[in-house]
């Protein structure tokens, strides 16, 4: 089990942790130092993780603000975390999201540095120092991010525009004909376990959309 740890004062409790379910201790060890702002996501085989990074170390203070992604090779003994390019990516725990998609790649919402337009971003899985693709969202925040593989999709939440945007990873290009309606702000997406139906949240008006993406 891997989390991201926080603290508003002590540095040294800042990263990532590796814990073991059912045997947790109630001060565990910190597995890596960085200055972690909350957001990770593990890819499906387990081995490779995506972090959210504010800074070039753990000082400094705490916030919710990251300025680079970070890629963590979980096999790897120490662990070490390789920082994605500066002045790449800023985003905010609270608006922003990570996801992997079936083997292509992750992908992130943020804005570039010095621009307020959101973005969606493709890192290379594996080569965290690569220059990210970018594909500009043209919608408003919050957004999170959901994996559609059985359509080679990545969806992305719009909440303050009550839809869904349709990314077309073979394309590389958002959907202009389509938007996935939503209701009163769309704050949270998942996919079912079989792929076959999308789950949004709208948080302002307390419902669930259920949609069938197996059609």
């Amino acid at each position: 089990l891997y989390a991201t740890g926080r603290s508003a004062s002590d540095p040294t409790k800042r990263g990532l942790y590796v814990l073991t379910p059912n045997a947790i201790p109630p001060t565990p060890p910190l597995g890596l130092k960085f200055k972690a702002t909350g957001l990770i996501e593990i890819n499906t085989a387990g081995d490779t993780a995506y972090v959210a990074v504010n800074g070039l170390d753990e000082l400094g203070n705490d916030g919710d603000d990251f300025d680079r992604l970070g890629y963590v090779n979980l096999g790897a003994n120490p662990l070490t975390l390789v920082r994605t390019p500066p002045n790449v990516i800023n985003g905010n725990e609270h608006d922003d999201d990570l996801r992997f998609h079936a083997g292509d790649g992750l992908y992130a919402t943020g804005t570039a540095p010095s621009q307020t337009a959101k973005t969606l971003y493709r890192f290379d899985r594996s080569n965290a120092a690569a220059a990210p693709g970018s594909h500009p969202i043209g919608a408003a925040d919050p957004n999170r991010l959901v994996s559609v593989a059985g359509r080679n999709e990545v969806w992305v939440t719009c909440a303050d525009d009550c839809k869904a945007r349709v990314f077309q990873v073979a394309g590389g290009s958002f959907r202009n004909d389509f938007r996935v309606p939503a209701q009163i702000f769309p704050i949270a997406i998942a996919a079912s376990a079989g792929g076959s139906q999308v789950v949004v949240m709208n948080a302002l008006g307390n419902t669930l959309n259920l949609i069938d993406v197996a059609k």
